[in-house]
């Protein structure tokens, strides 16, 4: 079988980068196990440089802060005006 364009991992950037090429070349991926995305191993959040424009269909919600509770029974409270990350799906 040949291709134009061969991608290894049917993860999220493996699967935006086929859709991308899709369009003009000849794409095939080649992903270990036999459902894309199991087992889960993406974490979720990622950098808003990272979220191309075409993918915001997977956007769920952006993080500007957070609250981190330490065993002790401290918080810190982290705030931003501008998006700190991306919570996708």
């Amino acid at each position: 079988m040949h291709s134009e364009v061969l991608i290894i991992g049917a993860g999220p950037t493996g699967s935006t980068a086929a859709g991308c090429l899709a369009d003009h070349h000849d794409v095939m991926i080649i992903e270990e196990h036999d459902t894309p995305g199991l087992p889960i191993q993406c974490a979720g959040l990622i950098t808003p440089r990272a979220m191309p424009e075409f993918a915001r269909g997977s956007l769920i919600n952006k993080i500007r802060g957070a609250k981190i509770h330490s065993p002790l029974g401290f918080t810190l409270t982290l705030d931003a005006r501008d998006t700190k990350a991306l919570v996708v799906d």
